[in-house]
Parts: structure tokens; sequence; C-alpha cells
């Protein structure tokens, strides 16, 4: 598939993945509220400890071999059926240590825990590893659709009172399990059924244990900060903590979208030995992360506290704190991801990502607890964008033979570093003044965003030129059409 088509199709994804908790974060956070939230962000992230180590690096490992054999059904079933009924028996596996300790959890979280336990069967079925590798991203886009719409659906029909956090635990399970069986159907017309010698089975299990590093590492510091504040702090804090990480996650969705398409792209290429277009593909990523990154950045630092008070509800003034200092994040995970999973992945340069990464893991962790301990959640915000810097530093030391980062700035990027502090300085007084109801917040972002472009389009950036070329292009097809 075209990868534009790719691209559109993800962003659709992307874009519906922000829509979907938009509508259900202000209902959820004033029926169950932060300590229900909390309760369901702390004990997800000690169950995804547990799939973390059962699907050890394979999900990831199993999209570039995919993307190695596309052309070939035969290699490619082969390869499908390995992986798969690997990631069964590890994920099996894992779910039966997770049986053995869940007497040892607290008695309080004990249901939760218990229905957490779909959790390992949606994830032992998924297989969106393989449509990411196929470059075919039209099935996962229609499964993350109606899977997402049961969802929101479910959460407000079922989920009625500050005691129906079990409900919403329940329903987020079945979701992801519904998600990862519907995809099924899609899969069979693309492999053919192979008979697997079982140790045939375990071929992928050491080249998957190089990616589980760096999944670890990563997986760390994505959810060790939850686990610290429902451990150090309070179950409240870490309700606070997932509502800004969600605003926040949700636009680097958006963002590093165009990553999730490049990967298997770049990969094919890397096979082909195609480095002139590998690098063209990079050029480009960088200048659309840049394009989104900078103002998203900037815009959310001015907005969060009145946003979070409007959104959540007064309860929430916490999560915009924290909000303002977490969200820096959305331009060192929207570069990191170019450098990581963009190029040091699909190029089979494992071993930098695994560095990169695990001192990110390292820093979070020695940060977490110090910080956590002095200033709660805002602390545990701060430890995420130390560990994200630390990890952007490190991947750009090791690429900076092989990616011209000071040409890809002084050319084209610092043009919306420029456009986004100058809509700063423009957005800030006027939140200040109306910013407060939904009404004025909504104009004072327009009016950001339209200056924005305005500067962008002054400055001659790339991505504004391509925009005026196809609108040009556009109206004069239109045009010939109605003299036809």
């Amino acid at each position: 598939m075209h990868l534009k088509h790719n691209f559109i199709y993800n962003t659709i994804y992307q874009i519906l993945s922000i829509i979907f908790p938009i509508a259900t974060g202000p209902y959820l956070s004033r029926v169950i509220g932060a300590h229900g939230i909390g309760i369901y962000t702390f004990t997800t992230s000690i169950v995804s400890y547990f799939i973390l180590f059962g699907v050890l690096g394979l999900n990831t490992f199993g999209s570039r071999e995919i993307a190695y054999h596309q052309d070939d059904i035969e290699k490619r079933s082969r390869v499908f059926w390995e992986i798969f009924l690997l990631k069964l028996l590890s994920v099996t596996a894992s779910s039966v240590i997770f049986l053995i300790f869940l007497p040892f959890f607290s008695k309080s979280l004990f249901i939760f825990y218990l229905i957490e336990i779909i959790i390992f069967f949606s994830t032992s079925l998924d297989i969106s590893w393989f449509f990411i590798g196929m470059e075919d991203f039209k099935d996962l886009v229609v499964r993350g659709i109606v899977a997402r719409i049961l969802i929101v659906l479910s959460v407000f029909v079922f989920v009625k009172t500050a005691h129906d956090v079990w409900i919403y635990v329940l329903i987020n399970c079945l979701g992801t399990l519904i998600s990862s069986l519907w995809i099924w159907p899609f899969a069979f017309r693309k492999i053919t059924f192979v008979k697997i010698p079982f140790r045939d089975i375990l071929l992928p299990l050491i080249p998957s244990i190089a990616l589980f590093m760096p999944t670890i590492a990563t997986s760390i510091y994505l959810s060790i900060n939850k686990v610290m504040l429902g451990a150090l702090d309070s179950i409240e804090a870490a309700g606070y903590f997932q509502q800004s990480d969600n605003i926040i996650r949700m636009i680097l969705m958006l963002i590093t979208s165009l990553g999730t398409v490049m990967m298997p792209h770049i990969a094919k290429l890397f096979a082909e030995g195609n480095k002139q277009k590998i690098d063209l593909s990079l050029e480009k990523s960088f200048h659309f992360v840049s394009f989104l990154g900078f103002p998203a950045f900037i815009g959310l630092t001015i907005i969060s506290d009145h946003f979070s008070v409007l959104f959540y509800g007064k309860n929430f003034l916490e999560t915009g704190k924290i909000m303002s200092i977490e969200c820096i994040i959305i331009v060192f995970i929207g570069f990191s991801n170019i450098v990581g999973m963009q190029y040091l992945l699909p190029t089979n340069k494992v071993k930098l990502y695994t560095l990169s990464v695990t001192l990110g893991a390292i820093s979070n962790i020695i940060a977490n607890p110090m910080l956590i301990l002095m200033f709660g959640a805002e602390g545990a915000a701060a430890a995420t964008a130390l560990s994200e810097i630390i990890v952007l530093f490190v991947q750009i030391l090791s690429t900076k033979q092989d990616i011209p980062y000071r040409k890809l700035f002084f050319s084209e990027d610092w043009k919306y570093l420029i456009a986004a502090i100058a809509m700063g300085l423009i957005l800030f007084p006027t939140n200040m003044f109306i910013g407060k109801s939904w009404i004025g917040l909504i104009l004072a972002s327009m009016g950001g965003f339209v200056i924005y472009i305005i500067i962008i389009s002054l400055l001659g950036s790339e991505i504004s030129r391509i925009f005026l070329i196809q609108t040009k292009e556009y109206f004069y097809k239109k045009g010939i059409k109605e003299q036809k």
C-alpha cells in the first residue's frame, strides 16, 4: 500500500484516538474522580510489567521481519507463525507468574488485578505487528475505530458512580480483547498456514531479546512514575498525573503517527540498500515533527492550567500544573521517535537504541523517588522530562555522523521554532485575560494557531510552500473541470 495512504489511515486513527478519550475524560473525572482513575492507572501499570516480560521484543522484531519479507508469502507466513506461537507461549508463561504473585498484591485492589487477567489473553492474540510490517494500516484503523467506539459507548452506559471503577476496568480490558480478535480474519487473507516444529518456534527468541532490552527500558520510564506515585505519594496523585499524561500522549500520537508508518517502510528501503531514500524520508519526518511539536509544546504550556480545570473539573487544577512541566516531552519524544523508531531500529542498529533508552530509564528510576518525595506528581513530570532529554541527547550523539542535525535545523526547522515562540508571546497575555472560559480558550488558541501559520508562511517554510502549491493545483484542476 502506498506510503501516503498509510500515513492518512494512521493519522485518521490517531485523531480518533484523541477524540475518544476527550469524549470520556471529563465524564470519568467527574464520576469516578482522581481516586478511581488512579486505581486504573496504578493497577494497569503493575500488570504492564508482566505483559512486558511476556511479549519480550517480539512486536517490534515481528514488524521488522515481516517488512523484510513483504513480497514473499511463503517466508512471511513462516515468520508470522513462528513469532505468533512464541509470543503465545511467552505470554502464557507470564500470566502464570502473575497468578502466583496475585495473592501478595494489595487486597483492596485484588478485584481489579483479577479483571486485568483478560489483558494477557488480548496481548497473546494481538497481531497488529504483522499488519504494521506489511504496511497495511487500513485494517488496523477499522479495528481500532470499532473497538474505541464500543469502549466509549460502554463507559457512558455502564459507568454511573464512583463505585463503578471495576466496570470501567472491565470495559477497557474487554475492548482490548475484542480489538485483538477482530483483526484475525483480515490476516488470513495475507498468510498461509505453515506447520512449525517446536524447535523452530524458539528461533525468534534470541534476536527478539535484543529488542526486549530497549522495550524494558522504554516501559520503565513510561509507567514507573505512575507506580511510584501510587506507592510514595497517593493513588489520587497517580490519577492527576494520568490525566495530564493522557492529553500529552494524545498529542504525541498525532505527531509520532508518521513514525509508525515509516518504520517498516525504512526497514524495506534498508533491505534494498536505498540510503538516499532513507535520508530523504528522515528529513521529511524532522520537518513534520518540528511543524507540529514546537507549537504544541509552547501552546499547551500556556493554556494547561485553564484547560485542565475546564476539561476535567475544578478538582483537577493539579493536573494543569503537571501538564505544564510534562509537555516539553512532546518535542523530545517527537525527535527521538524519528532517530530511534525510524532510523536505529529499521537499520538494525539496536545496540545504540538500547543504550539511549536504558540510560533514560536509569535516570528516571534515580530521579523519580527524590523528585516525587519533594514535589509529588509535579516531580514525576520533571523526572519524565529529564529521562526523555537524556534519551534524545544520547541518540543524537550516537548518530551525528549519519544524520546532519545542524543542516536540518538551520535550513528549515528553526522557522517552526521561531514561529512557535512568536505565537506564545501573543497567546500568553491573551490566555490570561480570556482563557478562563471555553469560548475564550478556543478563541485564544485559534488566534495563536493563525499567527503561527502566518509566520511560517512569511518565513517560507517547506510545509507552507507544499500546502500553497497543492492548493493552487487543486483550484487549477477544479477550474479546468468547470470549463469543460
